[in-house]
């Protein structure tokens, strides 16, 4: 993901010019292919917020973003919070339930 993927390239391999593969991506997908690839480094960045104990900028960078703001600005904008904070809430989510024997007794 931290590869810089051009639009121009991917046109050039598939033998159309950029513009009719960003439409043609659009008409088919609903979502223009730099929407599509920041939603996929997001979404990658979310699994490594919550199983790695890398900070929230380290993630940035891991998945392709160069600059931390745009990064943390598109986080909020699709999780509708900041990273720290998803990273906080997915991790409460995953934490096995601890029971003592007391508690096991009256389930």
């Amino acid at each position: 993901m931290r590869e810089t993927i051009k639009i121009e390239e991917l046109a050039k391999i598939i033998g159309v010019s950029s513009s009719r593969l960003s439409h043609l991506f659009k008409e088919n997908t609903g979502f223009s292919i730099i929407e599509t690839l920041n939603r996929m480094r997001l979404e990658q960045a979310a699994l490594l917020l919550q199983h790695t104990n890398r900070t929230a900028l380290e993630v940035s960078f891991d998945v392709g973003f160069l600059n931390y703001n745009h990064f943390a600005k598109l986080f909020h904008s699709r999780f509708g919070v900041n990273p720290s904070k998803l990273r906080n809430e997915l991790r409460s989510l995953a934490k096995p339930l601890h029971f003592n024997r007391r508690q096991i007794l009256f389930l």
